[in-house]
């Protein structure tokens, strides 16, 4: 008679590597979508901040956020405004924006970027 003590079958050891296989694909691809989840929170985040300094400064403009876009890195912010916004002014609703996605995901903003999983930029498009 023989004994099958300790032996674990070939079946069991391909399924527990590809169930692993299968985890590490899958905690992959939630990491980057958290990362752009942050980013894009930020971003609006970001945006409203620095719209509402511009409009409670005594100019007198009502600026509202309307839309955020994503595509390769590139954050697409459009803000409606009753009066058109300066050069200024988006340059500023721009840097609050690399500001709070740099101290979301814990990365510096060089230039006007911010190097994560993507090199962030913003471009703010003003709608009155």
């Amino acid at each position: 008679m023989r004994e099958y003590k300790g032996q674990i079958s070939a079946e069991f050891v391909l399924l527990t590597g590809f169930i692993l296989v299968v985890a590490i694909i899958i905690a992959s691809q939630a990491g980057s979508s958290l990362e752009l989840d942050q980013v894009m929170s930020a971003a609006k985040t970001g945006t409203i901040e620095a719209t509402n300094d511009l409009a409670y400064n005594g100019t007198g403009n009502l600026i509202r956020f309307q839309n955020i876009t994503f595509k390769d890195g590139k954050i697409t912010i459009t803000v409606y405004s009753k009066k058109r916004l300066t050069y200024n002014e988006m340059n500023y609703i721009k840097g609050k924006v690399l500001e709070s996605i740099g101290e979301t995901i814990g990365k510096q903003v060089t230039g006007d970027l911010v190097k994560g999983r993507y090199n962030y930029t913003v471009e703010v498009v003003n709608v009155t």
